[in-house]
């Protein structure tokens, strides 16, 4: 008998994908290696869908589940710890850009502090990359929408409020950038922002944050302060940070209560292909006010989560509101993504020995249709098999240990940035050294080289540089991809072009 077993190794600095796909050929020592580029697709379907729950029939949201150990024994004494992986699809078929969200209010948020005037790439300048860039957003406006523009540098500047501005109205408001250039306040801009996208208007709200520094009349807790009343208002953010002097971790921070995206403006050219997917993907909104309510059974404990996909996120422990439940706000949802959530759970020994079933925890995901105006409402047990078939007890989904090592270096990556802030050298050669071992296991070598000279910068220099940081922290948050539905591929074309027709 012939088990095969695939992986993927995403290479996101190179943009290059390969699938490997090894074979043990029945004699346990003998094993076959084939390589092959392709394009990124999701490997779905190859393990054994016992254990993988579906749910979703007469809703928009298929909801798939997992857990890394779906068999526990019946036989154990000490507690199993486990992962459990959710996964939230639109319906296929249902769901499409048909019933997007038809009005969103944006707030455009640009820094235009004195640093913004330093050279970017040649000629062009901070300021007019982000300028440029934010003009070719006029033709994702729709008659619905309105767009508002805070400039700032020690404080906000409102040149465009709540407006359906004409092409030469827009281009204007943004062109007052280049009149500026004081120090950084950003927590005042992301108030001034708030404020203005705090009326009901029935549309989706969305704030898009630039900066190219640290701030400099307030403090990062005053902006993180902000991004948590920015998403109590349901307002999400996009932070982008331009150049190479800004706090990667503190914009993954930011927007993190809003459940919001960030990323890395490299070049002009970068910036507009960044500006235009995120008015493309906020427009893209087909379900809105996600909730997910995991009522745990008792003596189950949960540990740290993550969002997995469409940015790797650690989150650290989820509080329990009250009882066993824990109660946390999800993503919205595009017509063409997938999102996924991955949470460390310890599920204790039985007191009396039996085998089948066990609730570790019964799901309640709520959401919103705003095309419908119609509200949703989703349950389902969350279950794991007691056995004491001792070979269904060793079995593990191996797409969910993999998930969970990759969101680690987001982990690692958050800890190594804690290390440098209190300049524990100690630590941070720790850190590396892990980060550059868990890469290489999986297979991940440019993100391992990339880490051991962050380490060699480190031991010959005394520090490490912003952009290393930056560099690093920004593949950490795209390590599992983005979630595009539209990267699957045929699983039976990728098998033919691997090994022939």
């Amino acid at each position: 008998m012939i088990q095969i077993h695939l992986s993927m190794v995403i290479w996101n600095f190179g943009n290059s994908y390969s699938l490997i796909v090894r074979g043990n050929l029945g004699d346990k020592k003998t094993f076959i290696t084939v390589s092959k580029t392709l394009k990124l697709f999701e490997c779905r379907g190859l393990e054994s869908k016992e254990g993988e729950k579906m749910v979703g029939s007469e809703q928009k949201i298929v909801m798939t589940y997992k857990f890394e150990k779906p068999y526990i024994s019946s036989d154990s004494t000490k507690d199993t710890e486990n992962y459990l992986l959710l996964e939230l699809r639109p319906k296929t078929g249902v769901v499409n850009e048909k019933i997007a969200v038809k009005g969103v209010d944006f707030c455009i948020v640009l820094d235009v502090s004195g640093s913004m005037k330093e050279p970017f790439e040649g000629n062009v300048t901070k300021v007019k990359a982000a300028v440029e860039a934010a003009k070719h957003l006029y033709g994702f406006l729709t008659p619905d929408d309105t767009v508002s523009v805070v400039l700032y540098d020690s404080a906000p500047y409102v040149v465009l409020e709540r407006a359906k501005p004409t092409k030469e109205e827009f281009e204007k408001a943004l062109e007052k950038a280049y009149i500026y250039g004081g120090s950084t306040n950003i927590s005042q801009a992301l108030r001034k922002a708030r404020e203005i996208l705090s009326k009901n208007t029935g549309n989706l709200k969305k704030i898009v944050f630039l900066t190219d520094g640290i701030p400099t009349d307030d403090t990062e807790q005053d902006g993180l302060r902000e991004g948590r009343l920015i998403a109590e208002e349901k307002i999400s953010i996009t932070a982008l940070g331009i150049g190479n002097d800004f706090n990667y971790k503190f914009i993954e921070e930011l927007v993190k209560p809003s459940r919001g995206t960030t990323d890395w403006l490299k070049s002009p050219s970068e910036a507009l292909k960044i500006f235009q997917r995120t008015f493309q993907r906020t427009k893209s909104t087909v379900i809105t006010n996600v909730t997910l309510e995991l009522d745990f059974s008792n003596k189950v404990r949960v540990g740290e989560y993550y969002r997995v996909v469409p940015e790797t996120t650690y989150y650290g422990k989820p509080e329990f509101k009250w009882n066993r439940k824990v109660e946390l706000e999800l993503d919205n949802i595009e017509y063409n993504r997938y999102y996924q959530y991955l949470f460390q759970i310890t599920i204790p020994p039985l007191k009396t020995k039996f085998e089948g079933p066990f609730r570790v925890a019964k799901m309640t995901l709520t959401y919103f249709v705003p095309s419908e105006n119609k509200a949703y409402k989703m349950e389902e047990d969350l279950i794991v098999e007691f056995t004491t078939d001792e070979d269904l007890v060793t079995s593990r989904y191996s797409t969910v240990t993999d998930l969970v090592c990759r969101c680690q270096l987001n982990k690692l990556d958050t800890k190594l940035n804690e290390a440098i802030k209190v300049n524990d050298k100690k630590a941070i050669v720790g850190i590396l050294q892990e980060i550059s071992a868990r890469a290489y296991e999986l297979n991940d070598y440019e993100l391992a080289d990339h880490y051991e000279k962050m380490r060699d910068e480190l031991l010959k220099k005394g520090v490490i540089s912003n952009e290393m940081l930056i560099k690093a922290s920004n593949h950490t948050t795209k390590v599992n991809g983005e979630g595009l539905i539209d990267e699957v591929e045929d699983i039976t074309k990728v098998f033919k072009d691997v090994f022939g027709s």
